[in-house]
């Protein structure tokens, strides 16, 4: 997966309004954890697309930013209030 963002970032050199190649990447950062990637490439969609299209974005996109948004919540359960994580039992 790692090698594959790392070619779509790239691909980007080329063709930086590329909006499916941003679309691809912020569905890629998911599952990586990569938060702030994935928000600003989402940030730069939105700023390329029409407004009248930014609705239509948010909804093809909103599984990729909701998994984002499952992984922080649960990163953040898991710490102490030091931000260390915390053993969690396995169920």
């Amino acid at each position: 997966m790692d090698q594959a963002v790392r070619a779509f970032e790239s691909s980007l050199q080329l063709e930086p309004f590329n909006i499916f190649t941003r679309k691809i990447l912020v569905e890629s950062y998911s599952p990586l954890g990569q938060k702030a990637k994935a928000q600003t490439e989402f940030d730069l969609l939105l700023q390329m697309t029409p407004v009248a299209r930014h609705q239509d974005l948010r909804r093809w996109l909103m599984p990729a930013l909701a998994r984002i948004c499952m992984e922080t919540t649960k990163h953040t359960k898991n710490t102490k209030g030091n931000g260390r994580p915390r053993a969690v039992l396995a169920q």
